[in-house]
């Protein structure tokens, strides 16, 4: 309760920052949409490792004029493990208001390369109709995962200057004739999820019908190490495929 009134408050600061950078980050499925067609796509996002930290969040709120030990005080209450916990209703607007200046950079190098900027939490993609070759080194990686070393210096040192890193996993070059996939979306022509997304449900509660709840449950456990419910866990997945 606490932390969401935290983020309501603080939400109205976020769109006198840059209103248009709050549309691309209210909906995963408003992201692609941004980015469906025949585009060239760079796909990248910070690693685990850089995540936003118990002490960012307190420098963030002293830097709002907040006393030191309330600051610390609510900083503490919107993190979990020293960090930033995902799925707080605080989360969002606090990590785009730490993300400001990184967006803001990022934006200039695209704006420079004729590219399409966009960032859904821990999710950046540049994107552009033409190859984006202002963006990396030397030439063009063939599409697929590539090392983000391959990028221009200035485009990691956006990242490393703010106190974030490039998670290599995520680093993925698509041309407009490879699979596009943005934030679990398919954007090729039209945004759509994926088809083994939609099998993978369908199993689920193939399972739970053949082998009931408990099997089921155990099964989700063994393969992801979850201890939430089942019935959680597909109710999440279809309510993200509705949307």
């Amino acid at each position: 309760m606490l932390a969401a009134q935290i983020g309501d408050r603080n939400a109205g600061l976020v769109l006198l920052q840059n209103p248009d950078d709050l549309l691309f980050r209210k909906a995963a499925a408003l992201h692609a949409l941004v980015l469906t067609g025949g585009q060239n796509e760079l796909q990248t996002g910070l690693s685990p490792r850089g995540k936003v930290t118990e002490r960012r969040v307190c420098g963030l709120f002293e830097a709002l004029g907040i006393d030191d030990c309330v600051a610390q005080i609510l900083a503490r209450i919107c993190c979990n493990d020293s960090g930033l916990p995902q799925g707080a209703p605080s989360s969002p607007v606090i990590s785009n208001m730490i993300c400001f200046r990184m967006d803001k950079e990022l934006q200039a190098i695209a704006k420079e390369g004729h590219c399409i900027y966009t960032r859904y939490a821990d999710d950046i993609t540049f994107s552009r109709y033409q190859p984006l070759t202002s963006l990396f080194e030397g030439p063009l990686p063939p599409a697929g995962n590539f090392s983000p070393d391959l990028l221009k210096a200035r485009l990691q040192l956006a990242f490393k200057g703010n106190g974030f890193t490039i998670n290599p996993e995520k680093a993925y070059y698509a041309d407009k004739h490879s699979r596009r996939m943005v934030t679990g979306l398919k954007i090729n022509e039209l945004v759509n999820v994926d088809r083994r997304f939609v099998r993978n449900i369908r199993s689920a509660l193939f399972a739970v019908e053949r082998q009931g709840t408990a099997t089921a449950q155990a099964v989700l456990k063994e393969k992801y190490g979850r201890e939430s419910g089942f019935a959680s866990h597909v109710r999440g997945r279809i309510s993200w495929s509705a949307k």
